[in-house]
């Protein structure tokens, strides 16, 4: 039994890294929305996929 989860564990670890890594690409797509356009919350949420709440707070995250 041990054995099989062992042989399981990494498809776990690339599961998360990937699921990481996708919100982090949504998440950059949607600074790069809020930095370039006039577009709403509502709409940056749509397109990037991510909450409203999400998108306010990326909104007011200090530009780099």
């Amino acid at each position: 039994m041990l054995s099989e989860r062992i042989k399981k564990w990494p498809d776990g670890w690339l599961d998360e890294g990937g699921q990481e890594g996708e919100l982090e690409a949504k998440r950059q797509i949607a600074g790069n929305l809020i930095k370039r356009t006039g577009i709403n919350n509502q709409a940056i949420a749509e397109v990037a996929e991510l909450s409203v709440e999400e998108i306010a707070a990326l909104r007011a995250e200090p530009q780099h």
